[in-house]
């Protein structure tokens, strides 16, 4: 039974149960991992403090403590590229994608201590950078945190590198990305991963025009904007930042199974 609207239905949590199996050893389970990752998705989107939790959740120590192991652990990562393959079946593609998009969207830290900060001189922002690789339904192929002076083409290799290492991208052919990517990187993207790196110019017309394929990007930074608790970054570490995003992206990918179904 759903009591927030943040809460995974009955079709939600039976196609990602089997990834918070319960071991036998140990303590008997208090609390049950549904209530657990439910009360996650809470602070998702809802951006609350971990101890301001509603008391009808598991403690909030309880909760943190979980999000911690599987976000070290990599099950984040792992139920992300899973569910993302599940979501194109769904929809009638193939599960491997032919075409991605790549993108960086700055973001404001909050106050405090946090690692890996820079100032993004370009957009005035004092924070990280999310550099997302994502297909054409906007879902994520990979993620990489990093401080907000970094430039796109630095941070461009490595999110490849991580697209290929935690999903199996046996048809990708193209990357779509902005004019800030142009250069010595279109040679290197081709040399070192076999794809073509697609740079969309600055269109001389007067007015706005979304480019083709290039706006799905975009439009995944805007559903980040809509969870509270990626709006800005409040993690003390990147890789805290990483889970969240692979967290909304788990949302975004059953709540299209689920349509689909």
């Amino acid at each position: 039974m759903r009591i927030y609207p943040s809460d995974v239905s009955d079709i939600q949590w039976s196609l990602i149960a089997k990834y918070f199996f319960s071991s036998r050893l140990g303590r008997p389970v208090v609390h049950s991992r549904r209530a657990i990752l439910n009360a996650i998705l809470y602070v998702l989107r809802a951006g609350c403090q971990w101890n301001m939790l509603p008391h009808d959740f598991p403690p909030y120590k309880t909760v943190y403590d979980y999000f911690r192991r599987w976000r070290d652990s990599g099950l984040w990562i792992l139920i992300s590229a899973a569910l993302t393959a599940a979501a194109r079946r769904a929809v009638g593609r193939k599960a491997s994608p032919s075409l991605a998009i790549i993108d960086s969207q700055s973001v404001k830290c909050s106050q405090g201590k946090q690692v890996g900060k820079g100032i993004d001189g370009y957009k005035k922002v004092n924070g990280r950078k999310r550099h997302l690789v994502v297909d054409v339904l906007g879902l994520i192929i990979a993620c990489v945190v990093t401080p907000a002076n970094l430039h796109d083409s630095q941070a461009c290799e490595l999110a490849m590198e991580l697209a290929f290492r935690n999903n199996t991208l046996t048809r990708l052919q193209t990357l779509i990305a902005d004019k800030a990517y142009r250069g010595d990187l279109e040679y290197l993207i081709n040399l070192r991963f076999d794809i073509d790196l697609k740079v969309c110019e600055k269109s001389e017309d007067p007015g706005f025009k979304a480019k083709p394929k290039r706006w799905v990007v975009e439009r995944t930074n805007a559903w980040l904007s809509a969870s509270r608790r990626t709006a800005k970054d409040h993690e003390v570490y990147p890789e805290s930042s990483v889970a969240w995003v692979h967290i909304a992206n788990i949302r975004w990918a059953l709540g299209k199974i689920e349509k689909a179904a």
